[in-house]
């Protein structure tokens, strides 16, 4: 919770993600549009030897899913990624509709 502060602290906008739990090792985080409206639930868990790997919880749309699955490719071309840039890959890959990337991380 504390890493994720630091680096929401960070960002230049405050980011559409809010941390909600860690579950299993994993932190859980409500994406949110810019409108406010969710997106997705979804759990970023670190993966022994890689990076980490995104999933989304309570049966996500299409959209979310193929979202989460550029993202874990993303993931696994990056072995040594830290949190805070899992972070923001998870902004920086997410459609630009929703209003995520504007949020970059200085």
């Amino acid at each position: 919770e504390a890493e994720f502060k630091a680096w929401k602290d960070s960002c230049s906008e405050s980011p559409s993600v809010e941390f909600l739990r860690i579950s299993d090792g994993a932190a859980v985080l409500e994406a949110s549009k810019s409108s406010g409206d969710r997106i997705a639930t979804v759990a970023l868990a670190p993966v022994e030897g890689a990076s980490f790997f995104a999933e989304g919880l309570d049966d996500p749309p299409d959209e979310v899913e193929d979202w989460l699955t550029g993202l874990n490719s993303y993931f696994a071309d990056k072995p040594k990624c830290s949190f805070a840039e899992a972070l923001s890959a998870l902004i920086a890959q997410a459609p630009a509709a929703w209003g995520l990337a504007r949020t970059v991380q200085d």
